[in-house]
């Protein structure tokens, strides 16, 4: 049996394979504001919870899980392969690499690997699809690790917000270039660079933001293969992106998925997040 384990910065909530032998499961951060906590589970209204988030003036805050919740899931397995958000974004990094030291202590003999793609969302999603892929096609588990730590270096992750307050507030990114932008139309545009958030550019209007974006990807990829789309709530945006994306790329494979409540959290309502390779 496969175990594959993620943080909720994964925004796959099941997979789309048929194979019994592969576990997937998330692990859920916790987003706090003004007493109240949501916690990132499958079955998260995020709609709701941006709702709420919206209407409160104090500082948001967000809690990676704790290092007995991936614990816990890996003690029955013995083939496991962890995700988290970037390292450079999170304590998630940490906390599983604790629990990874707990299993192992107990229970050496498992084989318990941490991938981090540098990035969120996608990023996950990306490399959990090809270890799907490389466990169909009967790859054995140091032969996937293996691709998996490769593949990382093949990834870019770019994204669109038209508020940076959450980022700004919780450390994740420079307050001098995070701005609030909603009211005035302008699209912030950034990067994942070594794991961390870099501003590449701004754009006034969606149509500016998609055709800012696509030019990003010719910049940084070339000749793109694969393309995974996360929103906030913004579904029309996400399909005009997919829409130009796949004019500008052809044969490639786009997907489109909602941000589960920890990318909901820090995109805020209209962002979107782009991986690719």
């Amino acid at each position: 049996m496969w175990n594959i384990v993620c943080d909720s910065s994964c925004d796959f909530k099941k997979l789309e394979t048929e194979n019994p032998d592969i576990r997937y499961v998330t692990v859920p951060f916790v987003l706090s504001s003004n007493g109240r906590d949501f916690v990132d589970t499958d079955d998260l209204n995020t709609t709701e919870m941006i709702d709420y988030l919206e209407s409160q003036s104090t500082i948001h805050t967000s809690a990676c899980p704790a290092p007995g919740l991936w614990a816990n899931e890996f003690e029955d397995y013995d083939q496991n392969i962890a995700l988290t958000i970037s390292k450079n974004l999170s304590g998630s990094f940490n906390s599983v690499t604790s629990a990874k030291e707990m299993v192992l202590e107990e229970y050496p003999d498992k084989r318990i690997e941490i991938v981090d793609p540098l990035g969120t969302g996608p990023s996950l999603m990306l490399v959990v699809e090809k270890i799907v892929d490389w466990i169909n096609e009967g790859l054995n588990y140091e032969q996937v690790v293996a691709k998996a730590n490769e593949m990382v270096g093949k990834l870019h992750i770019v994204f669109s917000l038209c508020s940076f307050e959450n980022l700004v507030r919780n450390g994740r990114m420079n307050r001098i270039v995070g701005f609030l932008a909603t009211k005035l139309n302008i699209w912030g545009i950034g990067m994942g660079v070594e794991g961390r958030i870099s501003i590449v550019g701004k754009a006034k209007g969606v149509k500016n933001m998609v055709k800012n974006i696509v030019e990003q990807m010719k910049k940084t990829a070339g000749d793109v293969q694969r393309v995974i789309i996360s929103h906030c709530l913004n579904e029309e945006t996400a399909q005009m992106l997919k829409e130009q994306i796949s004019e500008a790329f052809k044969q490639v494979k786009v997907s489109i998925y909602p941000t589960r409540g920890l990318d909901s959290f820090y995109a805020e309502r209209g962002g979107v997040i782009i991986g690719y390779y």
